[in-house]
């Protein structure tokens, strides 16, 4: 397998260098080529949200959406401050939804209600079925750089 970076920028344009990747691979008789065509990877966009309601609504969107995904929410601890984050992007583009809290949620998970978007901090996964069981995942580190 051979692995292929070609940067493209364009100078004329502000912010819209990209990185083509070629992958290809050989099996039996024939060669596949993958390509995938995105902005530079250290182009990530934050979005800060001023409380978590507002937040949690990604989530609930994108888990009624067509393909039914649903972000992983995280918990860090970043430069002294609790943040709670979800990552979502297409096409190369990264968005980081997240919010600065008062402290470290204190439940493993967060019950998300479909119908109305409430939510509630629970120590485990329950029976409603009209609600989104969302896990908090804790991380010990990470490579994002939050502007907080």
């Amino acid at each position: 397998m051979q692995f292929h970076v070609i940067p493209i920028y364009n100078h004329n344009v502000e912010n819209l260098d990209f990185i083509i990747r070629i992958k290809t691979i050989q099996r039996n008789s024939s060669i596949y080529c993958i390509i995938d065509m995105s902005k530079d990877e250290s182009s990530i966009i934050y979005l800060k949200y001023k409380n978590l309601s507002d937040m949690l609504k990604v989530i609930l969107f994108s888990s009624q959406s067509a393909l039914g995904l649903t972000p992983m929410l995280y918990h860090i601890t970043h430069k002294a401050k609790e943040i709670l984050f979800i990552e979502t992007g297409a096409l190369g583009g990264a968005l980081v939804h997240y919010i600065v809290e008062k402290e470290k949620p204190k439940e493993k998970f967060i019950e998300l209600k479909q119908l109305t978007g409430e939510y509630n901090f629970v120590e485990k996964i329950g029976t409603d079925t009209h609600s989104i069981y969302i896990p908090i995942l804790e991380l010990d580190t990470t490579s994002i750089e939050f502007p907080v």
